[in-house]
């Protein structure tokens, strides 16, 4: 959902951008806790899900879940990685950013 003003200088002149969803990862936590919306997609103890700081190929960085990796074994997941949006699984209930690694 776009913002209604500028954060940075309160202007309300603002205009779209697409972006390409190329993206790497920046910062990570792999969480087994999960809220309902996420054990009701199969998270959990056993399968921690991965959120994440991603850093967008334009520059501005958003907070995301990456797919496609194994919550279990944080040690495989890398900063740094190569990651590309994912809209496969978008849940319109709880839309959120997801990428997964190219």
């Amino acid at each position: 959902m776009p913002q209604p003003v500028c954060t940075g200088c309160r202007s309300k002149d603002l205009e779209w951008h697409e972006f390409s969803g190329r993206a790497s990862l920046a910062s990570f936590t792999c969480i087994s806790a999960a809220p309902a919306s996420m054990v009701n997609r199969g998270y959990g103890r056993s399968n921690p899900y991965c959120a994440a700081i991603v850093a967008l190929e334009e520059g501005p960085r958003v907070s995301a879940l990456v797919v496609g990796v194994d919550g279990n074994n944080p040690q495989d997941i890398k900063t740094g990685m190569p990651l590309i949006l994912d809209t496969s699984d978008l849940d319109p209930e709880n839309p959120s950013l997801t990428f997964r690694p190219t």
